[in-house]
């Protein structure tokens, strides 16, 4: 499937609350995935409100499985923003899924120690740059938002206390345009459910 088709097949499942020119733009915009001109949106202090899906934070607090230990990492929100604003009436004791934001030159460097081969390290961070890895999602560096290139692996991730979030976090790193959450949606609905998965489950 090209770009093209890409985009037109999708369109049906476009969000129904952008305005006419928002929607264009950001079917626009999926035509050129994964070269997209603006992966991220700088809202103003009075746009930018709490926590989204999709937002890279600062000083997010998790705790290594391995080790025990507690630290404060970057990272970006996998949560539905609607059951993470505190502003919410649901259930109490919610949780944050969130999962590290690590630098693409680090994540290179541990493929490089986990294995020595160049070529094919290369070949696959030329992947992860386009988003051709189902279980890892790449942010690209875009000047005056986020100053480096980063990935999110989908398959490292955290739950924390949103009360013990809230009061951790202190600076948001970036937050997705349009576009972008599209594109981050995409992701973790390949990566969390497979709609092709190749298995019968009828039990014949």
């Amino acid at each position: 499937m090209n770009r093209e088709e890409f985009a037109k097949s999708i369109e049906v499942h476009l969000p129904g609350y952008l305005s006419s020119s928002s929607y264009d733009e950001l079917i626009r915009q999926l035509r050129k995935a994964p070269d997209i001109d603006a992966f991220f949106w700088n809202p103003t202090d009075q746009e930018a409100g709490g926590v989204l899906q999709g937002d890279a934070w600062t000083h997010i607090p998790i705790r290594d499985t391995s080790t025990g230990e507690q630290k404060h990492v970057t990272g970006v929100v996998l949560s539905n923003s609607c059951d993470i604003d505190p502003t919410n009436e649901g259930r109490p004791n919610r949780r944050v899924l969130v999962a590290p934001a690590i630098k693409l030159s680090n994540y290179e460097q541990l493929l490089h120690n986990a294995r020595p081969d160049r070529s094919r390290n290369l070949s696959h961070v030329e992947d992860v740059r386009r988003n051709r890895v189902s279980s890892i999602t790449h942010f690209p560096a875009e000047s005056n938002i986020n100053e480096t290139e980063r990935v999110v692996i989908l398959d490292h991730v955290y739950s924390v206390p949103l009360e013990e979030f809230q009061s951790a976090i202190e600076t948001r790193v970036f937050r997705l345009s349009n576009a972008g959450f599209y594109i981050f949606l995409l992701k973790l609905s390949i990566h969390f459910t497979r709609l092709h998965e190749r298995v019968d489950r009828s039990g014949n």
